[in-house]
């Protein structure tokens, strides 16, 4: 049976033809509304481009060919489930993120040392570089994505919902139907999507392979995801075609000059309406019980797919690996799914407060209170990691750092969060103790830590859940209160 790449949380996505080469519109219904939250509604400060590819592929060698990257060992950076983010710098330098650390810690041109990383992957590793390139687009790279793993496809699809184009690395062999249904459900979030086809097996990895398998392969996906069939395709001797396709992507848009719009009046509320209440509280109990139910059954197929892991030739060595990768996944999909809840309770309110329904403007005021009362309110949300200890606990580092140090990229959010993003992984400590303990004890003992481990991590996320949804609630009954005594809804 193959394996499903597609997010947990949602079925086979239905993509639209492509109209223009890269572009794809109309792709219909929100196929992940719990991993993406809308790109309207994500503030992006900089153009990025997802650089991935499937197994026997490197995609963050792709990415150094195109920004010119040569003063560093990529493939030592990019190993194991490391995220590597190359951006503009005035000289070539790497830092890696590691969760548990406040700050970044430089790291040599070889790899990331252990001094530096505690003797853990860092959750992204990000170099700068001064490259033409990279001064129009950053480029985030995810190691190669496997059929069947569900983590690093969630995680991935998530980064196209913030990027500005994908590039997908293929080799000359066929695809699985996995991956097709991954590139399915791509070409659904993307703006702009182009593939790089390189040899199977070959020593160069700047060989090109023959054209009648590029066109091959081609064809195969033309067929399986029509709106894909206009991406542009590249072998490695076109990379500069590539990078200067991808510097035109990022470049900001440009529109032509028009008049300073009018001053739009404050949307008028209804004096003494109370009826936006019981909708408030009927959304968020909703919305709340929903993802409490998805987190339980999050956290119990966590643990079914680490011990069936386990059980295939693997030794508990590889545990905190793997669970650090489905913890990330968690964390990824909850604040997503809490970030698609504030957007429609808020929608929902106004509606109420209006009495029709919101535009984007009112929409636009709506959020900027909310934030207000939010970041006003007796009770605000604290910024904090949440990392597994040995003990089959959860220990927390406070600050917005330490929770930057968690994320896949490290995009700017430029304040539009309501709340922090909920983010958990394992601890160093446990990297430490499972690598000791795995050749002295079997597969029992550390299957009974993770049922622990998950049972602790189950409570803590949605504790911290929680504390959302109520900040939610005590903003918009902030909002909506003043709106309704001054009769306008203010910012």
């Amino acid at each position: 049976m193959t394996s499903s790449l597609l997010p947990t949380s949602s079925p086979a996505p239905e993509v639209a033809e492509s109209t223009s080469a890269g572009r794809h519109s109309n792709p219909g219904p929100d196929p992940a509304p719990a991993i993406r939250a809308g790109l309207a509604e994500r503030h992006r400060r900089e153009a990025l481009a997802v650089v991935a590819g499937v197994p026997g592929t490197a995609p963050a060698a792709v990415a150094a060919a195109l920004s010119d990257v040569r003063d560093l060992r990529i493939a030592a950076y990019a190993t194991g489930r490391t995220w590597t983010v190359l951006r503009a710098g005035t000289r070539t330098h790497a830092l890696a993120c590691v969760p548990g650390q406040r700050r970044a810690c430089a790291t040599g041109p070889a790899a990331p040392d252990v001094q530096c990383t505690g003797g853990r992957q860092p959750r992204r590793v990000v170099i700068r570089h001064p490259s033409p390139l990279l001064a129009s687009i950053s480029l985030a790279c995810p190691p190669p994505i496997a059929s069947g793993d569900q983590p690093a496809a969630d995680l991935f699809l998530d980064a196209v919902s913030s990027a500005t184009a994908v590039v997908f690395v293929l080799t000359s062999a066929p695809l699985e139907p996995g991956h097709l249904q991954l590139l399915r459900a791509a070409a659904a979030r993307a703006e702009h999507v182009a593939f790089v086809v390189t040899p199977t097996g070959a020593d160069d990895p700047a060989a090109s392979p023959p054209e009648h398998l590029v066109a091959t392969t081609r064809a195969v996906l033309s067929e399986h995801v029509g709106a894909l069939a206009a991406a542009g395709w590249y072998t490695p001797g076109q990379f500069a075609t590539l990078a200067t396709q991808l510097a035109a992507w990022g470049a900001p848009a440009t529109a032509p000059p028009a008049g300073r719009p009018g001053r739009q009046s404050a949307p008028t509320v209804p004096p003494g309406d109370r009826r936006w209440r019981p909708v408030l509280t009927r959304a968020v109990d909703s919305r709340s019980n929903a993802t409490t139910a998805t987190v339980r059954q999050d956290c119990a197929t966590i643990v079914s797919r680490c011990i069936r892991e386990l059980g295939v030739d693997r030794s508990c060595a590889e545990l905190p690996d793997l669970l650090d990768a489905e913890l990330h996944a968690l964390s990824v999909r909850t604040t997503r799914r809490i970030e698609t809840d504030v957007l429609d309770v808020t929608r929902e309110v106004c509606a109420a407060l209006l009495g029709v329904r919101p535009n984007q403007e009112i929409l636009r005021r709506a959020r900027v209170a909310l934030r207000r009362a939010v970041e006003a309110g007796d009770h605000p949300v604290p910024a904090r990691a949440l990392l597994l200890t040995t003990t089959a606990g959860v220990a927390t580092v406070s600050g917005r750092a330490a929770v930057h140090a968690l994320e896949t990229m490290g995009l700017p959010t430029g304040g539009t969060a309501l709340v922090p993003p909920i983010g958990v992984a394992v601890n160093t400590s446990c990297y430490h103790l499972w690598q000791r303990r795995h050749e002295l004890l079997g597969v029992s003992p550390c299957r009974a830590w993770l049922q622990r481990a998950l049972t602790v991590v189950q409570t803590q996320v949605l504790a911290e859940a929680d504390l959302r949804y109520a900040a939610l609630v005590a903003g918009l009954e902030a909002v909506a209160t003043d709106a309704v005594d001054h009769g306008v809804l203010l910012t």
